[in-house]
């Protein structure tokens, strides 16, 4: 047991076993997304707050067509007259096949998430997992936050914010599973029931002059006030 932490142990040279030492010890599951599961009706509830946006895949790709649909998206809300993007947008989040030369072609959704995954160096079959995550940050330059259903809406996965854009995922297990899925939040407020959200605090208020930090305004409740 000594040696197994020892290994884990970067701030000291040595473990002061001579003296009192207590150890804990935690089981994690580990995190992972497959396919769609109709019985869960957690992301159906959401949807209707027009806070979710629902990943249907009958494969192991859920975390990086989540990624791409995301990226997608605040790429359009950071430039919303953009035609392009729009029509990119649009094709991935409805996941439409593509037509050339008059034979239908992979979905543009699945074809964007394998090259994803091949330019961060994932094997094509592997199963999508918190810890690509930073390898997906890093080759796209976003942020990815995860919120997990199942621990009351809480992270499970925050960013060390180094980018400028950042987008929402949201992961969803059936009871028992060893399995969860993917999707992509666009409302963290509308996902916690509240009016606002400051990203900074990770909190969610009703009202925007309640709220007061560095990057809010109590005053004029706006974020990033630069007054």
């Amino acid at each position: 047991i000594l040696e197994k932490v020892g290994n884990t142990v970067h701030s000291n040279n040595f473990i002061p076993a001579d003296e009192g030492l207590s150890i804990n010890f935690a089981v994690i599951k580990n995190i992972q997304g497959l396919q769609f599961n109709q019985t869960l009706n957690v992301t159906d509830n959401l949807k209707r707050k027009g806070c979710i946006i629902s990943i249907f895949n009958e494969d192991h790709l859920c975390l990086p067509r989540a990624i791409v649909v995301a990226w997608a998206r605040e790429k359009l809300m950071q430039d919303p007259t953009n035609p392009e993007l729009k029509r990119h947008y649009e094709t991935l989040r409805k996941n439409r096949k593509r037509k050339s030369q008059g034979q239908t072609r992979q979905c543009e959704q699945t074809r964007a998430a394998f090259h994803l995954m091949k330019e961060v160096g994932i094997p094509w079959d592997a199963t999508g997992d918190l810890s690509h995550i930073p390898l997906y940050e890093n080759y796209l330059q976003i942020n990815i936050n995860v919120i997990a259903a199942e621990i009351n809406n809480q992270k499970i996965y925050c960013s060390q914010r180094k980018y400028e854009m950042t987008v929402w995922l949201y992961y969803t297990r059936p009871h028992n599973a060893s399995w969860g899925h993917f999707s992509v939040i666009t409302k963290m407020n509308a996902l916690l029931g509240k009016s606002y959200y400051c990203e900074e605090c990770d909190k969610g208020f009703d009202h925007k002059r309640e709220h007061s930090c560095a990057s809010w305004c109590a005053i004029c409740g706006r974020p990033h006030c630069a007054k």
